[in-house]
């Protein structure tokens, strides 16, 4: 008798002490599964207001969950264990796919939803009975709390540490941008800001320059550079990108200097180049000469700037790092499934076509003149309109991804890449015309410069017998660039025809403030983690691709010739 009492306390649970020990878990596995997206690259961790913006509403759900269980049910061990679950469901579904995905570009992924799904079903089910038993789950609680605590800690560590890092040096390099800056932090460029032009800095992602478009995508666009031109626009026929990434391009550029003049091998995440974009030289200067300064949000944490003096959120979609954490979970395919929400790819293409309607109208309430700086993710992909403005189909889930991830996240192939580059580019040269216009129709006077960060990537998209990519063209079209600056009554402006963005401000503020900025080398460098390699050679405009280009690219394009409409999306010219 005595043995069988004391086996029956040992089974007994202390239901105090069990939501202790549980109630905390479903939290703890949400926070692992937050922070597990920021475990491959330190690089990848966001500013600290994103991370927070995106962890706390997702403790707070899964809080709110846990509470209409326990209303449902009335036991706290199920709303518990019913909780963990579902987290379990939602969070783990990335990782665990990542780990069979892995190597195989064939697997079916609603069939590991599917798989997925059951599995969790048949584990809640059991779990339930488990709980209402109350057989050894006292001890299981425990042990999961301590691992999964112990877990989060370490990668609150391995998040903090070079965030903290990287955030103590800030000062460091606000004193080599003005240190280094050619213009004094004093400096007074406009005596009277009435007479001032704004100025509006629009940037077209991954838009590339007018040989390359013709001799790799088939595109003809000359008609939109005649409208350019017509306008009034200088278009730099053989003009390239410094850098062959967003945020080193616009760090670059709003610095007015190469960016390995800032010692940014000694940074662990991308935080510096955030810096030099949020707090750049330009916007400095302006705003010092009375200009007000003016952001529409984009989307990528590295260039939104919401602290300039006037910021516009769109507010109706995911930025980058919410895109991630959102589709390594099951919810785009359950939402798919029930058809009530609009898509992350279709609320970012809501978020192009809203900063084309956002940017002709910011300045005009403003007595003062405006520094507009607005980059829009197109015609980068995903691609989600043709030329007409009209939305195509979407296939494979939306992440800012192109390159060699453009098949596995889109599911398409690189001919399709291609066509609808092209259809993509043909409304976004639509509706740059009618900004361009409205713009320019005001009493305002304004200086437009219509610039790409980089080139589309279409080079980088399929491995090359033997190892590294032997195509030389590659480089050539990523490094390609659409660069045209309008500047009011300026004849002799000095622009030329192979100017990189490094340039651009040095010459605008030359002609419009009277400066004597020397211009710099127009060199291209491909950046992998703050080591620059110097491809300025390889990046020259495309005039004529070299034999064995030539070859790489009829190799490709016949390897894809198999579809049935291939020789008819090389022969289409969509003209604007």
């Amino acid at each position: 008798m005595q043995d069988s009492h004391s086996e029956k306390s040992y089974c007994q649970i202390d239901p105090s002490r069990l939501s202790i020990a549980m109630t905390v878990l479903p939290s703890l596995l949400a926070l692992w599964c937050c922070l597990s997206v920021l475990q491959q690259r330190a690089s990848d961790i966001p500013p600290i207001q994103t991370l927070l913006a995106t962890v706390v509403p997702v403790l707070a759900t899964v809080w709110v969950l846990h509470g209409l269980v326990f209303l449902f049910c009335r036991s706290r061990e199920l709303s518990v264990v019913a909780t963990l679950i579902v987290v379990s469901f939602i969070g783990l579904h990335g990782p665990v796919a990542a780990i069979f995905t892995m190597g195989h570009r064939t697997f079916d992924k609603s069939f590991f939803f599917y798989v997925w799904l059951a599995i969790h079903t048949v584990v809640l089910a059991g779990l339930f009975v488990v709980v209402r038993k109350k057989v050894l789950v006292q001890r299981i609680a425990k042990a999961m709390t301590v691992a999964l605590a112990f877990m989060v800690s370490l990668q609150v560590v391995n998040v903090a540490l070079p965030f903290i890092a990287d955030s103590s040096r800030t000062n460091e390099l606000d004193q080599l941008v003005d240190r280094d800056s050619p213009i004094a932090p004093d400096t007074q460029f406009v005596a009277g800001t009435e007479a001032a032009p704004d100025i509006y800095y629009l940037i077209v992602d991954a838009y590339a320059r007018q040989d390359v478009l013709k001799e790799i995508y088939g595109f003809d666009n000359s008609d939109f550079i005649q409208s350019l031109r017509s306008r009034g626009f200088y278009v730099g026929d053989e003009s390239r990108s410094n850098y062959n990434y967003t945020e080193y391009s616009l760090a670059s550029s709003l610095n007015m200097s190469h960016l390995h003049d800032f010692n940014l091998t000694a940074y662990q995440t991308r935080m510096p180049l955030r810096h030099l974009i949020r707090n750049s030289l330009v916007t400095k200067s302006l705003s010092s000469s009375g200009y007000r300064t003016y952001a529409i949000e984009t989307g990528k944490s590295e260039t939104e700037c919401d602290n300039f003096d006037h910021y516009v959120p769109f507010g109706q979609a995911l930025n980058d790092y919410q895109d991630v954490l959102y589709h390594g979970t099951p919810l785009p395919k359950l939402l798919e499934l029930t058809g009530w929400f609009r898509s992350a790819a279709r609320r970012h293409g809501d978020r192009v076509m809203f900063a084309f309607e956002q940017v002709p109208q910011l300045a005009a309430s403003s007595e003062d003149p405006a520094f507009v700086f607005c980059h829009v993710l197109a015609p980068h992909p995903p691609f989600l309109f043709d030329a007409n403005g009209n939305e195509v189909e979407f296939r494979g889930h939306y992440l800012l991804s192109d390159c060699r991830n453009f098949t596995s996240c889109y599911d398409y192939d690189l001919e399709v890449y291609r066509k609808q580059y092209r259809e993509q580019l043909a409304h976004i040269n639509s509706r740059l015309i009618e900004v361009i216009d409205r713009i320019q129709s005001s009493e305002r006077e304004s200086i437009i410069i219509l610039q790409a960060d980089h080139g589309p990537r279409l080079g980088f998209g399929f491995q090359y017998e033997g190892g590294e990519p032997t195509c030389q063209w590659r480089h050539r079209e990523t490094f390609s660039i659409l660069n045209a600056i309008a500047m009011p009554g300026q004849q002799d402006h000095g622009f030329y025809s192979s100017m990189t963005p490094v340039n651009t401000f040095r010459l605008v503020f030359n002609k419009l403030f009277g400066t004597q900025l020397p211009t710099l080398p127009d060199d291209s460098f491909s950046v992998k983690r703050y080591e620059f390699t110097r491809v300025t050679d390889e990046a020259q405009p495309l005039n004529e691709i070299n034999n064995a280009s030539s070859s790489d690219l009829a190799n490709h394009q016949q390897t894809h010739s198999s579809s049935p409409t291939s020789e008819s999306l090389r022969n289409i010219q969509i003209n604007n």
